[in-house]
C-alpha cells in the first residue's frame, strides 16, 4: 500500500477544485502546516502554479494553472 505524500494530496485536491486551495485547506486536508514549501515542490516538478493573495488577509491561495509537467 503506498501512502500519499502531502504535495500529491494538494495536486489531487488543485486538480478537483479549480478555485485553488489556501493553507486552511491543506491543513484541514493532510496537515500540512507549510502549503508554501509543498507548492514549491510542486513548481519544482514543473507545476504552473498561481499565488493569489486573499484580500483581508495576509496569505495567499494557490491554483494549478497548467497541468503538464514542463521538465
Amino acid at each position: 500500500m503506498k501512502i500519499e505524500s502531502q504535495a500529491d494530496a494538494i495536486l489531487r485536491y488543485m486538480e478537483t477544485h479549480k478555485k485553488g486551495i489556501t493553507p486552511i485547506d491543506a491543513l484541514e486536508l493532510c496537515g500540512c502546516f507549510r502549503l508554501s514549501a509543498r507548492i514549491w515542490d510542486l513548481r519544482h516538478k514543473g507545476f504552473t502554479i498561481e499565488s493569489r493573495p486573499v484580500k483581508g488577509h495576509q496569505y495567499c491561495r494557490y491554483v494549478l494553472l497548467k497541468e503538464e509537467r514542463d521538465v
